[in-house]
């Protein structure tokens, strides 16, 4: 069950997410072997590609804990994510995270981390299962589970780097990119929506906040 705890941050790292890790690695001590805490560098890509790097060549740990430094979550939910891959027997499993558009975020420019189509304009269910562990085609890297195998499987020429969509002339994002490579080596994605990340941005982004507005119009 033990993990390596990556976490990828840029200049600094959030006072709710140092909190976090804190109490994870205090009242869970033999659930995190090893702590990888990198700057991105000059892309996400770099930084991710440079964890991985690590995580496969310095460490034993059968899982990849991946952590953007403004996340925030309980120490139970880590374990949760854990047990529950090891029990389903998936190799990637995402927590569900909420990200916003332009402006400050509302319920209206926000989205999950649950893509239902990968090209093109990358589009994500706005009315999800919950509790529930759901196949997605992608899912962001903000606080995903990716066990050793699947980066062996994908190799180290390709991991994070970005795919180019043709059908938009642009490069998916490197999370995306991931996700893309993973399901072409044929492991499943999935994301356990009952298992939720706060996403400090201009407040706590949840799901309480992004339906909130929404649920009170309909």
């Amino acid at each position: 069950m033990p993990a390596a705890l990556g976490m990828l941050h840029g200049q600094y790292v959030d006072g709710f997410t140092f909190d976090s890790v804190i109490q994870l690695l205090v009242t869970h001590p033999k659930l995190i072997t090893e702590v990888i805490s990198l700057r991105s560098g000059p892309s996400l890509a770099f930084g991710r590609n440079k964890m991985t790097e690590v995580f496969m060549e310095s460490t034993d740990s059968d899982w990849l804990f991946c952590l953007d430094s403004d996340m925030v979550f309980q120490p139970e939910q880590i374990e949760d994510l854990i047990k529950t891959a090891e029990k389903e027997n998936l190799k990637i499993l995402g927590g569900l995270a909420w990200v916003c558009g332009e402006g400050e975020a509302s319920p209206d420019n926000m989205r999950g981390n649950l893509w239902s189509k990968i090209g093109g304009k990358q589009a994500a269910p706005e009315h999800y299962p919950v509790n529930t562990l759901t196949k997605v085609a992608a899912t962001g890297a903000a606080c995903v589970l990716i066990h050793r195998d699947v980066f062996k499987a994908i190799g180290k020429s390709g991991w994070w780097n970005h795919i180019i969509d043709d059908s938009a002339d642009d490069q998916l994002g490197e999370d995306i990119s991931f996700c893309q490579r993973a399901t072409d080596a044929g492991f499943d994605i999935y994301v356990h929506t009952g298992i939720e990340f706060g996403h400090v941005k201009s407040q706590i982004l949840t799901s309480r906040i992004a339906f909130s507005e929404r649920n009170t119009n309909e």
